[in-house]
């Protein structure tokens, strides 16, 4: 206060960040890499995030590498068509991200990652 002439006018208020505990049993990587998916236009639909031929041939890559690693045969349902299989079964398919419960999104996760697909490179994670 006193330092600026006029003085400006600006409200503000001071949050406390508190982490949750326990913390949530995830791989940070492949939650991070969801998330600039799904936030990457938030407005749009999942259904319509996971149909970007850019998202589908990373997942897939990933799904095949998964795959091998983990000595399963993929999937002879075309990815797209797997890919939307997930976010129908979990009821995503016409959310919108910024809609979203965490705990939604975790699940969205578990459930992705439960039909082998990943969203981080899986060359570590096996």
């Amino acid at each position: 206060p006193g330092s600026f002439i006029p003085a400006p006018q600006v409200h503000s208020t001071v949050i406390k960040l508190e982490p949750r505990l326990p913390s949530p049993e995830v791989d940070f990587n492949e939650w991070d890499a969801l998330i600039r998916i799904v936030f990457s236009r938030r407005r749009k639909t999942l259904r319509a995030q996971f149909r970007k031929i850019s998202t589908l041939a990373m997942l897939e890559q990933n799904y095949k590498v998964w795959c091998t690693l983990a000595g399963q045969k993929p999937s002879t349902t075309p990815f797209p068509q797997l890919v939307s299989s997930v976010l129908e079964e979990e009821g995503f398919l016409r959310e919108r991200a910024f809609a979203m419960e965490l705990e939604d999104l975790h699940g969205l996760l578990k459930a992705f990652n439960k039909r082998g697909i990943h969203f981080a490179s899986v060359h570590q994670g096996l």
